[in-house]
């Protein structure tokens, strides 16, 4: 996680192989902000936890993505999630 600002921060991965770095997905509805990464050392799939920026009405959800080595690819469609507290 990488603050930028008050209320502000986005999500990067490394790539160990090549050392770029990657931001993680966004999430595709406009109101939404990433919450959470959860992810595995030794895995390429991360599952990451979106909601809305207001968190008046919290519903969060949860979708998996596989890093390709060149991008992240969706691996499912988004579920209901618990939102991080």
């Amino acid at each position: 996680f990488v603050p930028c600002g008050t209320g502000c921060g986005s999500f990067w991965f490394v790539d160990r192989s090549t050392g770029a770095t990657i931001e993680a997905p966004e999430s595709p509805n406009e109101g939404d902000e990433t919450f959470d990464v959860l992810a595995k050392p030794d895995s390429d799939v991360v599952t990451i936890i979106y909601g809305p920026r207001d968190r008046v009405d919290a519903r969060c959800f949860a979708r998996r993505f596989r890093w390709t080595g060149k991008r992240f690819t969706a691996l499912d469609r988004r579920a209901p999630a618990k939102c991080p507290g």
